[in-house]
């Protein structure tokens, strides 16, 4: 990363500095093909922020990417601190494919497992249109953490202050769903894409933090016996924090019962981002008659959160996604262009769909 780029990261970086406080504990990490640690793992008082600021004021371009090894190191050094009643948070920014050391997405993910057990959690940062979006994909899905697009170098410190709200705002650390069909309710599927074991009773969904002001969905189909009865359920055990008392809230398994405002919107959006997979796929494969189905399943989508009064601001982000794949069905846009697009289509399907859940 060099020019405007590192110019805008360090920006962003100084900021972050300046918004901690002295009890708020902090590492700073560069890497091009080596790893380095600038400060920390260390609480900000006067004289560490200063100490930041120089180190940011001396930082220079290098050459390559050791992605990877950035990765694994930023967990070694928060793993050094344990912080009761926290949960450690590494946010990678990158704007290259990994270039020494592994750059396959399953190492990748294996890393952010490890690392997510042991509760640390891991985001992401992709910036401009050269980073690996499918290592950075696995990183934040198996890192419980969020994964942003930055197109334009000028948007970095929004979205590097973006994650840090998300840090200060966190409600809920650690939060688990058990979900216990009974009666004649004899399977439960997830439909969103969360970390989940089987137990004895059913299965255990790993939601991780919560935000304040975001709220988390879960979304789930049920299959019952040919006659269930109105009085079958499924018992969902809500833990956040291990000092307070679990949550169990038990719900009625009604096949005949109308499909909710707010399942309804989730289906959607979850269809949505689904069909935007498959438009891009089937652009990388030239099946053109594929990304014309995909397209109108798209629209569709779109259409259908617009009657259901999903958000404006979301509708119409969702309808900008719509232009962009019109115009590649069109041959309209250049390379960078249509790869902007598509990095913009893979922050919704990670971001949105793995990141919301309804648990306040």
């Amino acid at each position: 990363m060099g020019g405007p780029r590192l110019t805008c990261a360090i920006e962003a970086a100084r900021a972050v500095v300046d918004r901690l406080g002295p009890t708020d504990m902090f590492c700073l990490l560069a890497f091009d093909r080596g790893v380095r640690a600038l400060f920390g793992p260390g609480l900000v008082d006067a004289s560490a922020r200063a100490e930041v600021h120089r180190a940011l004021f001396e930082l220079r371009p290098g050459v390559g990417t050791a992605l990877l090894a950035a990765v694994e190191r930023s967990h070694e050094m928060l793993r050094r601190v344990f912080v009761r009643e926290t949960r450690p948070h590494a946010i990678i920014l990158t704007d290259g494919y990994p270039s020494f050391g592994p750059c396959d997405p399953d190492s990748f993910a294996a890393a952010a497992r490890k690392a997510s057990e042991e509760g640390v959690v891991t985001s992401a940062v992709g910036i401009g249109l050269d980073f690996d979006e499918n290592c950075l994909g696995a990183l934040v899905a198996a890192g419980g953490g969020r994964y942003s697009f930055v197109d334009k170098e000028s948007d970095i410190p929004g979205a590097l202050a973006r994650h840090l709200s998300d840090l200060f705002e966190i409600a809920c650390e650690g939060a688990t769903v058990r979900v216990s069909p009974a009666g004649a309710v004899r399977e439960a599927a997830l439909l969103h894409r969360y970390p989940t074991k089987v137990s004895s009773d059913g299965f255990v969904v790993e939601t991780g933090p919560i935000g304040r002001g975001s709220p988390r969905r879960l979304l789930f189909t049920l299959k019952c016996s040919p006659a269930p009865s109105p009085l079958d359920k499924i018992a969902l055990t809500i833990k956040s924090e291990e000092r307070e008392p679990d949550r169990i809230l038990t719900v009625s398994a009604d096949p005949r019962a109308p499909l909710g405002p707010e399942a309804e919107r989730e289906l959607h959006r979850l269809s949505l981002a689904a069909r935007e997979g498959e438009f891009w796929d089937s652009v990388h494969r030239n099946d053109r008659p594929g990304a014309d189905r995909a397209h109108a399943g798209s629209s569709d989508a779109v259409a259908a959160l617009e009657r259901t009064g999903a958000p404006a601001p979301e509708v119409s982000s969702d309808k900008a996604r719509l232009v962009d794949q019109k115009s590649v069905l069109e041959g309209r846009l250049s390379a960078e262009a249509r790869e902007a697009a598509r990095k913009r289509s893979h922050h919704t399907a990670i971001s949105r769909v793995t990141s919301i859940f309804d648990l306040e």
